[in-house]
């Protein structure tokens, strides 16, 4: 099985602070972000009884470490809901290279007395 999947990234305004659950990423309580349409990931996920081990990269790069643990997580979560029991191979590319920014401006935080940085993360090209 072979599915591809587009998606737009968004970019958070007002972040959370903290996990509810730190293995599922899951959040203590709501943030507020913005879609950036004009940018997009293309995940492809693919099952083959012929892999011997998961295949996971993003913009042609391996996952190690924490990043791959994270993606792990996830797959694990999908293979016990389905009963699924062999390797993934899942590439995903990004339009945003890590490290673009638009622009970038700070936000001070009243209530906890500190900076907090706010970045838009966006690739600048003539299709934006």
């Amino acid at each position: 099985m072979k599915a591809t999947a587009v998606a737009h990234p968004i970019q958070g305004l007002i972040k959370y602070h903290g996990l509810k659950d730190s293995t599922l990423r899951i959040p203590f309580h709501d943030s507020i972000s913005v879609c950036i349409q004009a940018l997009q990931t293309i995940t492809t996920v693919e099952t083959n009884e012929s892999f011997k081990k998961d295949f996971l990269t993003v913009n042609g790069a391996n996952l190690t470490g924490r990043n791959r643990k994270r993606v792990e997580v996830v797959l694990q979560k999908l293979k016990d809901i389905t009963g699924y029991s062999g390797h993934f191979k899942v590439v995903s590319e990004n339009s945003l290279r890590k490290g673009h920014r638009l622009f970038c401006f700070r936000l001070r935080c009243p209530w906890r007395g500190h900076m907090h940085r706010l970045r838009l993360h966006c690739r600048l090209s003539n299709s934006l």
